[in-house]
C-alpha cells in the first residue's frame, strides 16, 4: 500500500477565530466555548479546513473539561458530557457536507492540565509537579472516555510541557486498548536539534527528547509486565 504524507489541522481557535463575533482568549473554556455559543461558526471553520487539504481534523475540546462547562456555561452534568459528543459530530457533518468520507479522520484533541489553568503555564510547565500521578488519570479520564465513546478515530494529547504528563497518559491509555493516540510537546530548548523535554521542578531540569522518548519506551514495558502479572506470570 502506498504511503502518503497527510495534511493535519491547526487547533480549530484559530480559524474559528475567522466566524466567531467576540474574541476567543480571556475565556477559560478558549475556544471550545463555541460549541455551546455557535456551533455554526464551529462546522464552517472545519468546512474551510476540509477545503484547504487538511487530512485530520481536531475536535474542538483542547482546553475542555466537562467541570468547565458546568462552571463556565451553566450547563448540566449530562449536557457537559454531550458537549464532547457533540464536538464529534460537528467534525463528522462537516466531512460529510464536503463529502470527504473516508478521507478526513476526526482526532479528539486534549490539552495538557497546565492549559487549563489559562495563564500559558502549558509552556513553561510551570505546575507540573504540582499534580500527582494519579491527579493526572483523574482529572485526563473523563475527556479521554467522552471522546473515545463519541467515535473518534484516535486522540492527540497537545502541547504538554513535561515528560510526567505523558508517562502518565501513557498509563491511562492502557484503559482504552483499541485506541491509538499521538502526544506532541512544547520543547524546552532552542534551535531544530536542541529539543529537550522538561523533567523536574525547574527548566533547568530537563532532558533530550531521544532520552525521554526511551523513558516511554521503558514505562510501556513495565506496563505490559505488569498486565502480564496479572493474569498469571
Amino acid at each position: 500500500m502506498e504511503r502518503k504524507p497527510v495534511l493535519t489541522t491547526t487547533e480549530i481557535t484559530t480559524e474559528l477565530e475567522l466566524h466567531v463575533q467576540e474574541p476567543i482568549d480571556g475565556h477559560p473554556l478558549w475556544g471550545s466555548r463555541f460549541l455551546v455559543k455557535d456551533r455554526a461558526a464551529c462546522l464552517k471553520a472545519y468546512q474551510n479546513l476540509i477545503r484547504s487539504g487538511a487530512g485530520v481534523l481536531m475536535t474542538n475540546t483542547y482546553q475542555a473539561t466537562p467541570d468547565a462547562f458546568v462552571k463556565h456555561m451553566g450547563l448540566t452534568e449530562r449536557e457537559a458530557a454531550d458537549i464532547f459528543e457533540d464536538s464529534v459530530k460537528i467534525c463528522q457533518q462537516a466531512i460529510e457536507l464536503e463529502k470527504k468520507k473516508g478521507e478526513v479522520s476526526i482526532c479528539g484533541a486534549i490539552g495538557s492540565l497546565n492549559a487549563l489553568r489559562g495563564d500559558g503555564s502549558e509552556y513553561s510547565g510551570e505546575f507540573c509537579n504540582t499534580y500527582s500521578d494519579q491527579e493526572y488519570l483523574d482529572m485526563h479520564r473523563p475527556r479521554v472516555k467522552a471522546l473515545v465513546e463519541s467515535g473518534v478515530d484516535f486522540l492527540c494529547f497537545e502541547t504538554l510541557p513535561c515528560s510526567k504528563e505523558a508517562l502518565a497518559l501513557i498509563g491511562l491509555l492502557e484503559e482504552f486498548p483499541n485506541v491509538k493516540a499521538w502526544i506532541s510537546f512544547f520543547r524546552q530548548g532552542k534551535g531544530s536539534v536542541n529539543i529537550k523535554i522538561r523533567t523536574g521542578t525547574s527548566p533547568t531540569q530537563s532532558k533530550p527528547l531521544v532520552i525521554v522518548t526511551s523513558d516511554f519506551a521503558e514505562h510501556q514495558r513495565n506496563i505490559q509486565r505488569r498486565n502480564l502479572c496479572r493474569r498469571g506470570c
